[in-house]
């Protein structure tokens, strides 16, 4: 039966992670069996394999390019703003309609709530749109496929 801190102190030896005191009592632990030397021994070429293996170096990220563009965040802040605007209109006019339940004067308030949700929905539309638009414009139909 293996040693579980033993196999621990293994792989800390091929990672060089071992204080230099503890190898050679490592060291002498593997060459006096045999089990623990195979262990040694694979784990020695499994960190030879790994080292051969090519990274490929990490991508710029896809949304780098688009998030620069100021039209995108012109786009966006006046989605916000006008969907703040809407949400605030609605409220206002529903409190309104809460405390005088006999007038109808929320009509005009309850339209302009509507009219800036509807804008705030066009600005968002029109960013997803834009973005959509940049983001197909930069691939070639390869790059799709893969």
């Amino acid at each position: 039966m293996k040693d579980e801190a033993l196999l621990f102190q293994i792989q800390a030896l091929v990672d060089n992670e071992l204080s230099p005191d503890e190898i050679p009592g490592v060291l002498a632990k593997i060459e006096g069996n045999y089990e623990y030397r195979d262990e040694y021994t694979q784990l020695l070429q499994l960190k030879s394999r790994l080292a051969r293996v090519p990274f490929p170096s990490p991508p710029t990220p896809w949304y780098e390019p688009f998030e620069t563009r100021i039209q995108r965040k012109i786009l966006m802040v006046l989605g916000m703003i006008t969907g703040i605007l809407g949400l605030g209109v609605m409220v206002a006019r529903s409190l309104l309609q809460s405390l005088q339940p006999e007038t109808s004067g929320g009509t005009m308030l309850l339209g302009t709530g509507f009219i800036l949700l509807g804008l705030s929905f066009f600005f968002f539309l029109g960013h997803a749109l834009w973005y959509t638009w940049e983001e197909t414009k930069s691939k070639s139909y390869r790059e799709i496929i893969r």
